[in-house]
């Protein structure tokens, strides 16, 4: 599906997880990412971010202004869901198989504590 150029994968939740499962073990480095209503204003003005999108391997919706801008277009979103959601069903499915996680980013101590939320969940 796309939007103002910018495409994304209309997935409903539980096909959302298993596309994230999906690039487990690949053997390629892969860009999941998502695309809210200030994420589509910004490939709108940036002609980079917006190549960054299209370039990405899935772009998970996120957020009711998506929603809303989708229906907009003639366009329907598959699901309503939260993409942080998506991302921790996969964490959690992945991590009873073994897998091991690396996090990164943010102000120092936030990859820290997102981890330590994960491995106590």
């Amino acid at each position: 599906m796309r939007i103002l150029d910018v495409p994304y994968d209309n997935l409903a939740f539980e096909p959302a997880v298993e596309r994230v499962l999906g690039y487990y073990g690949i053997g390629r480095p892969v860009f999941i990412t998502y695309l809210n209503i200030d994420c589509l204003r910004l490939a709108a003005e940036n002609a980079e971010y917006r190549a960054l999108l299209q370039g990405a391997d899935t772009v998970l919706p996120d957020g009711t202004s998506l929603k809303i801008a989708t229906r907009m277009t003639g366009q329907r979103k598959a699901d309503h869901y939260i993409v942080t959601d998506v991302f921790v069903a996969a964490i959690e499915r992945l991590a009873a198989r073994g897998a091991k996680f690396y996090f990164l980013g943010g102000p120092p101590g936030v990859a820290a504590a997102a981890a330590e939320v994960l491995r106590a969940r």
